[in-house]
């Protein structure tokens, strides 16, 4: 089982990040938070994308927020890097 199976990264957490930096979205193309996090979950599913959040919210701390809130700062540097989000 991967990193990712264990934390269980979901569209929801990508649209979390999404709607929390709404300012920063380099382009939309129209589409709404849910859409462009179910475009960018499917892109991601099977990558290293899905283990770095995952390491990353396992490295958070035993508390499940805590778990969350480092997994959701990785999402958002994983956006800026991949454009979705300005820096």
């Amino acid at each position: 089982m991967s990193l990712a199976m264990a934390f269980g990264i979901t569209e929801t957490d990508i649209e979390t990040v999404l709607r929390q930096n709404s300012l920063r979205i380099a382009n939309s193309d129209g589409r709404s938070f849910s859409e462009m996090a179910e475009s960018i979950h499917d892109d991601w599913c099977g990558g290293p994308e899905f283990d770095r959040i995952a390491s990353a919210a396992l490295d958070g701390g035993t508390d499940m927020d805590d778990q969350t809130d480092a997994a959701h700062s990785e999402i958002k540097a994983i956006l800026i890097e991949d454009g979705v989000l300005k820096p």
